[in-house]
């Protein structure tokens, strides 16, 4: 027993798995050989944790860890059963000793086959269990397979509300966090492990012209995981959420229904809201109407133009400041064209897909993560970064098109433009790198409702908390 002031690690790295709370829950599944006790937690326990995971939103907080079993193996790979038969001979019979291993074995084998575990077990019972509990798929996992005595909710497994009719739905996972935060290397790893494809949500990394500056995944890590929505879109075509979205469903419908885990990875939070919620009914904008509202905005400037909107979207332009030019620009060619401010067509919401989502957010030490940014810059430029942003240049692309205002390329044309000395250039960029990694921070802490969130950059005792709660995730089926 221990007591918590504050929150502690996730159950998968810890001996005694306890969450935020002020009280005092004993849930531990490892003790000594000699401690015979029912291994499993208590009725009132298991309530008590459930009443603590509402009152804390049911969010799970993962901090430092320490390891408690080898990567790839269960929970069960150092029990010593000779040693634990020794121990308990001369207060029980066979039989008795018998009983609790399989306990142990019920409690610990809850791994979905189809990750490709070794088939040999350890003892009998582990065979048994193995069998008793069959194959399983993402689909009907936790629907037709017990969970046995567990320290976790069964009939909700995170804090999002379920929706009604998902209960059988696809699972879908979505990794989330601000730039150099290690979310490309995390969900190849977890692809890897799960047979799962990973999905791209980064709004610019869906430019084949942007796959240097963008930090876009290699060609290796293409070639041992299928990679969906990246490089689809040329630098002179403007991309949006809506074809994103729906392109994205596309991946996600076939990596579903050929048995694969759709791993959503990416840091434009428009994206993945948009994914999960839908989006608003907007029609299509003509081009035309596009092309004046951009052209109105250069002609007036910032704050020209949040007059102008005022006229026709007085909602919009109090709610917008002058500098936001695009999110203006959107609001003004929206009721331009439709007569309908956006924020009515907002409030008509959009339809969510019928897939169960789960998040997992980085959230790195703000100071540890600022640095990740510079020195991935630093590579950037070692790997041609600058013939990158020269070969953009030469094609004489609008500078109002999306993929122009990549992270750091601004800065880099800058310096080919003669403007500046590449030192000045490449620091300015590492500048607005960890800008725009601050604002992704305030709008996940905002606005994302994640399941769980890792406050540390991408490393192998994550991942293993990471495996652990998407196991826990694909067993678990909504009523």
């Amino acid at each position: 027993r221990r007591r918590f002031e504050h929150a502690m690690l996730h159950s998968c790295e810890q001996r005694d798995p306890c969450l935020e709370c002020r009280d005092e829950i004993d849930l531990a599944v490892h003790r000594a050989a000699s401690d015979l006790r029912d291994l499993r937690a208590k009725p009132e326990e298991v309530s008590e944790l459930v009443e603590h995971l509402v009152l804390d939103d049911r969010r799970l907080h993962i901090g430092d860890e320490k390891a408690l079993a080898p990567f790839r193996q269960g929970l069960d790979e150092d029990i010593d059963v000779a040693v634990f038969d020794q121990r308990t001979r001369h207060s029980f019979d066979r039989s008795g000793a018998k009983g609790i291993e399989n306990e142990i074995a019920g409690l610990t084998r809850r791994e979905p086959d189809r990750l490709g575990r070794d088939s040999q077990g350890i003892g009998d019972c582990r065979d048994k269990a193995r069998e008793a509990r069959g194959a399983v798929s993402a689909g009907d996992q936790g629907k037709d397979h017990a969970h046995g005595p567990s320290s976790y909710s069964a009939s909700r497994f995170c804090h999002k509300p379920a929706r009604a009719g998902c209960g059988g739905a696809p699972a879908v996972l979505v990794i989330a966090g601000p730039t150099a935060s290690g979310k490309s290397a995390l969900a190849l790893e977890l692809a890897d492990i799960f047979g799962g494809v990973v999905i791209n949500a980064d709004s610019l990394q869906c430019y084949r012209d942007l796959r240097i500056l963008t930090a876009r995944p290699d060609k290796a890590a293409e070639q041992r995981v299928p990679h969906r929505l990246y490089g689809f879109l040329d630098a002179g075509e403007r991309g949006s959420a809506a074809r994103w979205r729906a392109l994205a469903l596309e991946a996600i419908a076939a990596a579903a229904k050929a048995g694969r885990l759709p791993i959503v990875v990416g840091g434009t939070g428009l994206y993945l809201r948009a994914l999960e919620n839908g989006l608003a009914p907007v029609p299509e904008i003509p081009a035309g109407i596009r092309r004046e509202a951009i052209a109105l905005h250069r002609a007036l400037g910032g704050t020209g133009f949040h007059e102008r909107l005022a006229q026709l979207d007085p909602a919009a332009a109090r709610r917008l400041p002058p500098v936001d030019k695009q999110r203006l620009i959107r609001a003004f060619e929206v009721v331009r064209a439709t007569g309908v401010p956006i924020g009515d067509w907002q409030q008509r919401g959009g339809r969510p897909p019928a897939y169960r989502f789960a998040t997992i957010l980085l959230a790195p030490p703000r100071d540890r993560l600022y640095a990740a940014c510079d020195a991935r810059f630093a590579r950037m430029i070692e790997s041609g970064a600058l013939a990158e942003a020269a070969a953009l240049a030469a094609r004489g692309i609008d500078p109002d098109l999306p993929a122009m205002k990549a992270v750091g390329l601004p800065e880099l044309l800058s310096y080919l433009r003669g403007e500046v000395q590449l030192d000045d250039a490449i620091t300015a960029a590492q500048g607005a790198t960890r800008r725009y990694a601050k604002r992704q921070m305030t709008w996940f802490r905002h606005q994302a409702t994640p399941d769980l969130i890792l406050d540390a950059q991408f490393s192998e005792s994550l991942l293993r908390c990471s495996r652990h709660f998407i196991d826990r995730f694909l067993l678990t089926v909504p009523e």
